[in-house]
C-alpha cells in the first residue's frame, strides 16, 4: 500500500512550479506582452494535469486507509502517524495553494483589464462608446452597433 504522504514531495514541487509560472504570468500580463500568454498557458496547463494526478494519487491511497479524502482526513492520517516531515510539507502545500488561488485571481483581473481595454479600443475605432460595461444586470450586451459608418481615407 502507497501511503497518502509519500506524494507530498512532488505535489510540493509542482506547486512551487505553478508559483514561478503564475508570477510570470503576472509579469507578461503587467509588461503587456500578450503574445507571450499562449506559451505560459499551455506550461500551466501542464503542470496543472500533473498537480490533479499527484492529488489523485494521494486521495485513492487515503481512501484505502478509510480516512476522508478531503482536507481533514489528510490532516488526520498525518496526526496518526506522527510524521512531521509529512506535517510540515502538508502545511507548505496547503499555503501553497492559497498563494496560487491568489495570483490566479489577481492574474484574472490583470486579464479583465486587457480585455475592457481592448474592446475601448475596438469601440473608438468603429466610432462606438467607450467604456467597460459588456453586459448590463440583465445578462444581455450592453454594446451597441455604431449608427454611423466610420470612412477612413
Amino acid at each position: 500500500m502507497t501511503s497518502p504522504t509519500s506524494t507530498l514531495l512532488d505535489e510540493h514541487a509542482a506547486a512551487s512550479s505553478l508559483i514561478r509560472l503564475l508570477q510570470k504570468e503576472q509579469d507578461t500580463l503587467i509588461a503587456a506582452n500578450i503574445e507571450e500568454l499562449p506559451a505560459l498557458i499551455v506550461e500551466k496547463a501542464a503542470i496543472v494535469a500533473n498537480m490533479a494526478e499527484l492529488a489523485n494519487h494521494r486521495q485513492l491511497a487515503l481512501a484505502t486507509t478509510g480516512f476522508s479524502l478531503e482536507q481533514n482526513g489528510m490532516d488526520q492520517w498525518i496526526a496518526q502517524t506522527n510524521d512531521n516531515v509529512a506535517l510540515t510539507l502538508w502545511q507548505e502545500l496547503l499555503s501553497l495553494g492559497k498563494a496560487a488561488e491568489e495570483l490566479n485571481r489577481i492574474n484574472g483581473k490583470l486579464i479583465n483589464q486587457h480585455a475592457i481595454y481592448t474592446q475601448n479600443a475596438l469601440n473608438a475605432l468603429q466610432g462606438g462608446s467607450v467604456g467597460g460595461n459588456f453586459y448590463g444586470p440583465n445578462g444581455k450586451s450592453t454594446m451597441k452597433p455604431p449608427t454611423s459608418k466610420l470612412i477612413i481615407g
